[in-house]
């Protein structure tokens, strides 16, 4: 068995020695990737909004459950540091929630401005 870089040996969560180094790549037993844990619909037309590009438009429903779950009483403020086209904005306007997005694409801000908007209507 080799020793990691630091001279300690990797251990499993049994403490049993695995024989890995920190370098070596572990492969999952399992086939397929980590949607065989959950599955969630991709946004629909109507969800995704008019012209909107953005590659991986989040569902609205799935966000408005996510927008619950972190959402506390009075005065909540939802951060989104990388918007994208807004799924987030569009969710706690829904849920009546203040937020906040930001995002480097002035595209995505465009796209994101325009769905938050249409949802506010």
């Amino acid at each position: 068995m080799r020793n990691r870089t630091d001279g300690s040996r990797p251990f499993n969560n049994d403490g049993k020695d695995t024989g890995y180094t920190t370098d070596e790549k572990i492969q999952d037993p399992t086939p397929g990737g980590a949607s065989r844990f959950f599955y969630c619909a991709k946004a629909g037309k109507k969800d995704r909004g008019e012209g909107n590009k953005h590659p991986t438009v989040k569902p609205s429903d799935l966000m408005r459950y996510l927008v619950r779950m972190v959402t506390m009483p009075e005065g909540t403020r939802i951060l989104d540091p990388f918007m994208g086209s807004g799924s987030t904005g569009v969710a706690c306007v829904r849920e009546g929630v203040s937020f906040m997005g930001i995002d480097l694409d002035p595209e995505y801000v465009a796209i994101a401005q325009k769905r938050i908007e249409h949802e506010k209507d």
